[in-house]
């Protein structure tokens, strides 16, 4: 028999953490390392290495080979790292009686036989491993470390008690010390933050010493309610008697610690019944736990005598037989002797009444409505004479006295409730014989013979389980099978070994007591330890009070003391039951936005659930997304930013919400691809980390994007529920064309009510002033608001400035170095571009090719002041340094006056309207509510209110003029001089920054960045009853022009100014990681801005390269001689002039699409020029070795649109030279405009050169990329899924898949910057379909509001689907007619025609 063997013990620890283990070593080889000592608390210690072991190998390095001093260095290298294999010879105990000493033997004589108690064993030394018998894998339990030492077992060597119902672990009767209770709170503590992955943080340390302040002074601490959630949750998780703990997220708390009477009590339990029950989705069970205060001490606990909250009575009848439940015969007696009134008509199914005592004091009686009470008619689907049993059973299975420990805390009052398991109605319920034991009678009802059918309890057990699984399935109501529930548990135990390396298991109660064997459950080994927070059995109370109410003992009740209860009950109770109802639940409300509407929609939803809910608001990126997974209820507001993506505030929120879904996505991914078809292939999280959320999601889009409309909102919205969220109403879209406010009002209203319902509240819980917030974000008055002068002389940065008003710290300081006119002095459109400054300041800035650069631009100077001219400013000048003030009295008397501190600093009006707040954007309907009460006349009061309403009015308004503030006072004549300046400053939106591709590539102009900008300025119609005055002084007048902000302010500008800036990662529009995969680029217009930045960075990377290869030749850098070159000739030409064996460079022109216009830039002229790299000139050899450099990257293709050659062929020669040095393989340049030429567009040149694309995407792995606006990309979309049907012999549905997997693997990019400003062409038919959508949305949700209710199983729905017309459409093809639109004065808002003209 061998002696000895050979173990493998796999170490996990942290980095430069030793082993803690003492070797003694052989001075020869081989050396021979026996354990002669492990040090306390060591990894050794920890992974179970013993003393005499000997070990054999470290990391796979045998140590026998080894000298002591080898061995030493070996350690230490162990020591740096986090996983250590060890290998060890170990004897065999069991053979080694040898070495039993004498002192040993004394020792043992000197033991008794038994001892008198068995002490608690100390924490296990060793992991412990459990196997599973079905396949035969085998795990390590590594939490069992952890196990509480406070908690043991009360098992032995020499017994075991696991098989004992309550088995007596420890005294519960005597508190902890001090010391003790400090111990476990450090404990729970670090559980809670690890949780949220902030463990010795700075906010861990200081509540830590904050509640051992606590305890020392007090000798308790109080928990905050995130920490009693996660407490209640972790207790159950840890319960190792549960089978269904899968669900311990998913657990919503009650926190009741607040009660101080038994009546406050009741109100409590009653809403914990109905709440479970759902009364909204009746049978639909939640899990829910209701706590109630801490005890401190013995004389003031509060206590729920029933075991069960619901329970049947067990009556003894005068001839000893037992009516209804004999587990309830004890305590149906001891509420019968506190007065209980059971029903005349005694059944066995009486409900017992709920025994409950609040501080120490006595028991109190209350009877539970019946209508709360869930019960299920029991039927067998296939014997009839089973109905005539007359059998029920309640739905709710409620825990209610067990104790509940956290961190040293001790709650003996904490209901819990889940939901059953069929066999414990089946089996034990109904079939136990100490209890309703009906198996007899239902066989009796099978006809099975008791007699000689050794199998007849089986038969019966089985058909009795058939009935409660039918009842409760036909009746809706929530029941886990048994094997069901097995299988969920072996998925639970899985996540919680891979999560926390054990999982504490009883396998006596785990395994179900019918087909044991037929479930997973019974041959999986499991290990049973306890762990804190937890559930522990205490004695019912009832059992003192009875021993106390023997005869002599003077404590008897009396009926005077029992009808003064009553009576206290009955004054006291529809108080109680108002306050219960106005508990807080917590509320969190997170917004992302790009321009600020996402914000203010999210303010709305703040006041409105503020009042029924304890609401918290945060911008996703300063949001603790760790904290996520302890929320309760969770409302979402956000837009979405180009191709789907997050704005750039929800980017980090959203990076770890997608990690958290699938770790294993890349971060550079695209986010919006996450929940497509073939990422979730990608690992996933199978844990449910967000279960205890509940959660609404409402997004901003415009459908002039089809395919990302509120893409990102959806994304969210998908995700929380893949992550065990519940979803509590479903998602809301919001259309900025039309009707957004009033879908948003819709969705907030309904999704308010649904979670007052979810949570018991009153859903007209102050509903009049809840609908009123919908239109006030901040009530505004002159009592409310005021400007103060400030002497102040100090001059301020104004990027700082800007950097504090807008929470941005990236935001830099820029310079504008030059500024070029790209299109020609004969265009009617203007194209600049911009050379920024940024190294000179001192803070350099990193981006690449193909990333935004956001611009914080100023208000038109002209715009200001017409403002100004308009506005009430008797007390202040425009030029007067002021500061923004707030009352914080009731305005009546007992003002007090505090500086709003929405500005940084002290500023002028002026400086304010020019670099702050936007005043060019129409008012929203909560501010021209507030312009409706400085009306003086009242048919502009009346008008402005029916504006303010965000109707059907307000979007034609809105749409046909899109008026600046200028002319809304202008409109409403009476506003002339009363405006109050406080109020703009208090209530207009922030001035927002304009987001621009990058132009230029950071390695080829470092310390520069270039941009692409289309001045904008378009035409609206005029306002009604002005146009007349203007055409007397201008006959050619056709409507106010109005102009962009940023395009138009960086156009007049002087050089050398200051713009303020940050640049935005666009990781989905990167060049490929791998240089040498080519790349198409499809860009109209200004969408060649990123691709100019591409070609730059290939121009530098084969420069680069040829210098890398010259580097001791005299050869200049070639960027120094590009601008030596003479310009490239391009005549027209069709001939090829090119020398055999000589390389062709070619440039393609030919006229765009329409869908170039949404660029706001026009075409150039079909121009072919070859160019034989061989050609004689001056650089003739540096083009030579650029060519023959460029050969080592992927080619570049350049689809580019424009109208005219000679009017906005923009970049025109830098696209040759790209050309000529071999960084662009080949340039197509498609006209629309051009004379004497038929019009080409960027996707018919595709078409022509549909053999080339083909082979460059399937054959070469090619990245395809499209820059520009929405139109002209769908177009291309479909242009490609075109060429792919007919060039490459797809289907139509392979075509899809090809370009739907491009998108989701990231080889199709897009950035797309919008539709053309408010032409006719483009933006009508986007804006006539989605008021079509809108209009079928608000006849759908006419319904009563509350009709909806999501739950389980709740779809997100987008509404009907609207098809957009593409480019080649006809807009007549919509029939959708409108009347005339009036304001009640008679104004007209609506316009047939379109509204408004490009200008340039």
């Amino acid at each position: 028999m061998s002696t000895a063997q050979q173990l493998f013990i796999d170490i996990v620890k942290e980095a430069n953490r030793p082993l803690g283990v003492k070797l003694k070593t052989s001075k020869t080889l081989p050396t021979k390392c026996r354990v002669v000592e492990v040090f306390p608390d060591s990894p050794a210690q920890q992974f179970g290495i013993l003393v005499d072991d000997v070990i054999i190998k470290l990391n796979e390095q045998e140590t026998r080979l080894l000298t002591k001093e080898g061995v030493l260095e070996l350690l230490k290298i162990c020591a740096s790292k986090t996983n250590v294999s060890v290998a060890v010879v170990r004897s065999d105990p069991a053979v080694k009686t040898s070495q039993v000493t004498q002192e040993d033997k004394d020792r043992k004589k000197a033991e008794p036989n038994e001892p008198k108690q068995a002490l608690p064993s100390a924490t296990p030394q060793r992991p412990a491993g459990v196997t599973n018998y079905i396949n035969g894998r085998k795990m390590t339990d590594t939490l069992i470390l952890k196990a509480n030492k406070n908690n043991p077992t009360g098992c032995t060597e020499k017994r075991c008690l696991g098989s004992q119902m309550f088995p007596k672990r420890r005294n519960l009767k005597e508190p902890y010390t001090k010391e003790e209770m400090k111990e476990l709170a450090k404990d729970f503590y670090k559980q809670f933050y690890q949780s949220i992955k902030s463990e010795n943080s700075s906010e861990h340390l200081q509540r830590e010493a904050e509640v051992l302040k606590d305890i020392e002074e007090k000798g308790t601490y109080h928990l905050t309610f995130k920490e009693l959630s996660f407490g209640c949750r972790t207790a159950w998780r840890n319960a190792p008697r549960c089978m269904n703990r899968i669900q311990w997220r998913k657990l919503v708390v009650f926190d009741q610690r607040d009660v101080k009477t038994a009546e406050e009590m009741y109100a409590a339990m009653v809403r914990h019944v109905r709440f479970c029950s759902n009364p909204e989705k009746p049978g639909i069970i939640r899990s829910a736990i209701t706590v109630f205060p801490v005890t401190t001490d013995k004389e003031h606990e509060y206590r729920v005598w029933n075991s069960l909250f619901i329970r049947y009575a067990g009556y003894k009848m005068e001839d000893g037989s037992i009516l209804g439940d004999p587990a309830s015969v004890d305590f149906t007696s001891v509420c019968l002797e506190l007065g209980w009134q059971p029903p005349k008509e005694r059944t066995p199914f009486d409900v017992l009444p709920l025994v409950l005592q609040a501080n120490g004091g006595d028991p109190e009686l209350f009877d539970l409505d019946q209508k709360d009470v869930l019960e299920v008619h029991l039927t067998h689907p296939k014997y009839p004479e089973f109905d005539k049993l007359n059998l029920k059973w309640y739905a709710v299975p409620g825990v209610s006295n067990l104790l509940l420990e956290i961190g040293g805390l001790r709650f003996t009052a904490a209901p819990f409730s889940g939901w059953y398991l069929v066999t414990e109605i089946g089996a034990r319920d109904l079939g136990d014989p100490q209890r309703y034991n009906m198996l007899e009678k239902m066989a009796q009802i099978m006809k099975l013979d008791t007699k000689t059918d050794q199998m007849w309890k089986d038969k019966a057990m089985v058909e009795l389980n058939a009935a409660v699984l039918h009842s409760y399935n036909s009746k809706g109501v929530t029941l886990l099978d048994h094997h069901s529930g097995s299988e969920s548990f072996m998925k639970f135990m899985e996540q919680e070994y891979t999560e926390r390396g054990g999982c504490p298991a009883d396998w006596v109660w785990i395994v179900p007591p019918m087909t044991g064997s037929a479930t997973p459950v019974f041959h999986q080994e499991m290990l049973l330890y306890h762990l804190t927070p937890c559930f522990e059995y205490q004695e019912d109370p009832w059992i003192k009070w009875r021993q106390s109410r023997q005869p002599g003992s003077g404590t008897q009740v009396s009926m005077k003391e029992r009808f003064k209860r009553v009576v206290r009950f009955t004054a006291r109770l529809a108080k109680i039951m108002q306050d219960q109802m106005k508990k807080r639940r917590q509320c969190t409300i997170l917004y992302a936005t790009e321009t600020g509407r996402s914000e203010s929609y999210a303010k709305m939803l703040l006041k409105l659930f503020g009042h029924a809910f304890k609401c918290d608001l945060y911008c996703m990126e300063s949001y603790d997304f760790d904290k996520l997974s302890h929320e309760e209820l969770v409302l979402i507001v956000s837009s979405t930013f180009g191709s789907g993506e997050p704005p750039s505030n929800g980017e980090d929120f959203a990076k770890k919400l997608v990690n958290m879904r699938a770790p294993q996505y890349p971060t550079h991914g695209r986010i919006s691809v996450v929940l497509t078809s073939s990422s979730k292939a990608k690992q996933k999280d199978t844990t449910e980390p967000l279960s205890a959320i509940k959660f609404a999601v409402f997004g901003l889009g415009s459908r002039a994007y089809p395919d990302t409309f509120c893409a990102f909102a959806h994304t969210v919205d998908k995700l929380f529920e893949e992550l065990g969220a519940e979803r509590l109403y479903n998602i809301g879209e919001g259309d900025e064309l039309c009707g957004q406010e009033e879908a948003f009002r819709d969705w907030a209203i309904r999704c308010y009510d649904a979670s007052c319902k979810y949570y018991n509240l009153d859903p007209n819980l102050q509903h009049d002033s809840s609908l009123q917030s919908l239109l006030e974000v901040h009530k505004w008055g002159k009592n409310k608001f005021r400007i103060r002068k400030i002497t102040d002389t100090t001059t301020r940065d104004k990027v700082e400035s800007l950097k504090q008003f807008h929470n941005r710290p990236n935001i830099i300081k820029m310079v504008l170095k030059d500024r070029q006119e790209l299109q020609s002095p004969n265009s009617s459109r203007s194209t600049i571009k911009i050379v920024l400054t940024y190294s000179q300041v001192g803070l350099p800035i990193f981006f690449e090719p193909g990333d935004h650069l956001s611009i914080f631009p100023e208000n038109s100077p002209s715009l200001v002041s017409q403002l100004l001219e308009r506005l009430d400013l008797s007390d202040i000048g425009p030029d007067d340094p002021i500061q923004l003030e707030y009352n914080k009295g009731s305005g009546s008397g007992d003002d007090e006056w505090i500086e709003e501190k929405r500005f940084p600093h002290v500023m002028t009006l002026r400086e304010i309207l020019t670099r702050y707040l936007d005043i060019t954007t129409p008012p929203s309907p909560q501010l021209l509510g507030i312009l409706a009460t400085q009306a003086k006349q009242q048919d502009d009061r009346i008008d402005i209110e029916s504006l303010a309403k965000g109707e059907e009015e307000y979007e034609e308004w809105k749409y046909n003029f899109y008026p600046n503030l200028v002319e809304v006072i202008d409109w409403f004549c009476s506003l002339h001089g009363q405006v109050d300046p406080s109020m703009l400053l208090s209530q207009l939106p922030v001035l927002q920054s304009r987001y621009y591709s990058i132009s230029s590539s950071p390695n080829y102009h470092p310390g520069e960045v270039h941009l692409t900008v289309a001045v904008v300025a378009y035409q609206v119609k005029p306002i009604p009853g002005l146009e007349v005055k203007f055409k007397n002084l201008h006959p050619t007048f056709e409507g106010p022009i109005h102009f962009g902000v940023c395009s138009n302010w960086l156009h007049k500008i002087k050089i050398g100014s200051t713009i303020p800036a940050f640049t935005r990662r666009a990781a989905a529009f990167h060049l490929p990681r791998d240089p040498r995969v080519p790349v198409i680029m499809v860009g109209p217009g200004t969408g060649i801005a990123p691709f100019r930045s591409f070609w730059q960075e290939r121009m530098y990377q084969v420069e680069t390269t040829r210098n890398s290869r010259m580097r001791y030749s005299k050869s200049a850098p070639v960027h120094k001689a590009l601008s030596r070159l003479k310009k490239p000739d391009l005549p027209r030409s069709s001939s090829d002039q090119a020398r055999p064996k000589s390389r062709r460079i070619t440039v393609q022109t030919r006229q765009p699409a329409d869908s170039d216009l949404q660029n706001g830039d026009e075409g150039i002229p079909l121009v072919s020029r070859h160019r034989s790299a061989s050609d004689s000139c001056d650089h003739g050899q540096i083009i030579h070795e650029m060519l023959k450099a460029s050969s080592e990257f992927g080619s570049m293709y350049l689809f580019f649109g424009c109208r005219q050659s000679t009017l906005d062929h923009i970049y025109k020669d830098e696209m040759a030279k790209a050309c000529m040095f071999g960084a662009v393989e080949k340039c197509y340049v498609a006209l629309s405009r051009e004379p004497n030429q038929s019009k080409m567009y960027v996707q018919d040149k595709l078409k022509e050169e549909a053999d080339t694309v083909v082979q460059l995407l399937i054959a070469r792995g090619a990245h395809f990329y499209v820059c520009g606006d929405i139109s002209m990309a769908n177009d291309v979309s479909h242009t490609l899924h075109s060429i792919l049907t007919h060039n490459a012999a797809m289907t139509d549905q392979e075509a899809r898949s090809f370009v739907t997997g491009m998108k989701e693997n990231g080889t199709y990019h897009e950035d797309i910057f919008g539709v053309t400003l408010r032409t006719a062409e483009v933006t009508d038919r986007f804006r006539t379909a989605a008021r079509r959508n809108w209009q079928v949305q608000l006849s759908k949700t006419s319904v009563t509001i509350g009709e909806e209710c999501s739950g389980e199983g709740a779809q997100t729905s987008s509404g009907p689907a609207v098809t957009l017309l593409a480019r080649h459409d006809v807009p007549t093809q919509i029939s959708y007619s409108l009347e005339d639109k009036t304001l009640p004065s008679g104004r007209k808002i609506s316009q047939h025609s379109h509204s408004g003209r490009l200008v340039y």
